[in-house]
């Protein structure tokens, strides 16, 4: 296992082809890593650069550009072993050295490519603020109404949706169904005790919801959206979240993977069950 192995991410908002053209040309790698000596050993285009390190360092090195929202994630991975007496600096000062060194570089570089843009702000006419949110779908073979009664019926939820501990329904409308919604979850990497708020459509073709409050969670947006295809109805579930704790965007996005295959799977089987 190599001594530093060090993974770092970083939102910018400029298309993804000219921050390739920054990652990718060797004047700005002698610029960002005077120590090291790199040598391209893929050229993925506007994916980015992976790269073999000799110098202070002896290992293999990795930009991966991401598109995401309005702008790209950056990836950056390092996996080395420094050179020369270890007493120099410890393992751990080394990786601490070399983290700094990368957030420095890659904030720099978003400044850079994003401008005089406000933070929080879309690229485009820096109005619209960034989606960042994941979407699955899955086919059962059930009517849009049948599928939305299963949807609408919270007090069933921890029946057959397993993370869902309890669910009570704390507001509804004048045809029943559901305005406002606790729930208390358990999903492995999310525990949560939250109110969520919902809209639905007349047609049973959607509903969407917000966060109300919420203990681990700052916000969540989602929805179910329904399209019949003869006898059976596609489902598309959107989903973002964003939690209080700090999380790297790939794992919190894996998350919210995680969470809507398995309430995808579970809807599916209630419905046809």
């Amino acid at each position: 296992m190599p001594r530093i192995d060090l993974i770092d991410e970083t939102f910018v908002v400029a298309p993804a082809t000219r921050v390739a053209e920054q990652i990718r040309n060797p004047r700005c790698w002698r610029s960002w890593w005077p120590d090291l000596r790199l040598t391209t050993y893929q050229d993925r285009a506007d994916a980015g650069v992976r790269w073999n390190v000799t110098g202070a360092l002896v290992g293999s090195m990795e930009v991966w550009i991401e598109p995401w929202g309005d702008g790209v994630i950056l990836h950056y991975y390092l996996r080395a072993d420094p050179v020369g007496p270890r007493q120099q600096r410890s393992d751990r000062d080394e990786v601490r050295a070399r983290a700094i060194r990368a957030k420095e570089i890659f904030w720099r570089l978003k400044d850079d490519l994003e401008g005089d843009r406000p933070p929080g702000c879309g690229r485009a006419g820096y109005g619209a603020s960034m989606p960042d949110q994941s979407t699955q779908s899955i086919t059962i073979e059930a009517t849009p109404g049948r599928i939305m009664d299963v949807i609408a019926d919270f007090p069933a939820y921890p029946e057959w949706a397993g993370a869902v501990q309890r669910c009570e329904v704390l507001d509804a409308a004048a045809d029943g169904r559901a305005r406002q919604v606790r729930f208390l979850l358990d999903a492995g990497v999310v525990k949560d005790d939250y109110v969520l708020e919902y809209d639905w459509a007349a047609d049973d073709s959607r509903v969407d919801w917000h966060l109300v409050r919420g203990q681990m969670q700052k916000s969540q947006t989602g929805s179910y959206e329904l399209r019949q295809q003869g006898d059976s109805t596609e489902v598309t579930y959107t989903l973002a979240v964003d939690l209080s704790i700090p999380m790297l965007g790939m794992f919190k996005r894996k998350a919210e993977k995680v969470i809507m295959d398995t309430a995808l799977r579970e809807l599916k089987k209630r419905v046809e069950g």
